[in-house]
């Protein structure tokens, strides 16, 4: 957990605690329950065209338990693979916000998870695999901020426009002063 402060930004690392932190715990529920709710309704659009409603409460039964599955080894993913902490940096300069994953087992999960996906058919996996290496990596610039909010509590600054989070600054005790007088110098709010 070091920081590093010059005129032109402020960065630090940080292992960041995924199940103790709600943004990742509903970023990460949000997944399964977006794919959830896209196959229920894939599956009951296959059913009323094909006409026959009997089996779609069956078929539904079978998917939520694939769904509790996910969840469960997902779960289990995050406590014994990640230890329930990932590692990260955060650099704020003049022209935005950035973040990087950096611990090594985030990218063969990943890319392990896009890969199995792929293999058995199971999209949700796969795409939960694709975002996560998509997200290993992300800057928002400071045009696109309408305001910051701050986490005091949980030392957490979250960037957002005007309907949602572009980017959650995690933090710690030695840096989160800094890291917020730097936001609040580039957010008019």
């Amino acid at each position: 957990m070091t920081a590093h402060h010059a005129t032109e930004g402020v960065s630090w690392a940080i292992r960041v605690s995924l199940l103790g932190t709600p943004i990742v715990r509903r970023q990460l529920f949000g997944v399964l329950g977006l794919s959830f709710l896209f196959v229920v309704l894939l599956l009951a659009l296959i059913f009323l065209l094909d006409g026959s409603w009997e089996g779609l409460l069956a078929t539904l039964g079978i998917v939520v338990l694939v769904y509790v599955g996910l969840a469960v080894l997902a779960l289990l993913v995050v406590l014994f693979f990640f230890g329930n902490r990932i590692g990260m940096e955060f650099t704020l300069n003049s022209s935005g916000a950035s973040s990087l994953i950096t611990e090594s087992r985030a990218e063969k999960a990943a890319r392990l998870a896009f890969l199995l996906g792929l293999l058995t058919g199971n999209f949700a996996v796969a795409g939960a695999g694709a975002l996560a290496r998509s997200g290993a990596h992300s800057f928002v610039a400071w045009r696109r901020v309408a305001h910051a909010e701050y986490d005091d509590f949980r030392q957490t600054i979250y960037l957002r426009d005007s309907w949602h989070t572009l980017a959650a600054l995690f933090c710690n005790e030695e840096n989160y002063a800094d890291a917020k007088a730097w936001v609040l110098s580039r957010c008019k709010r």
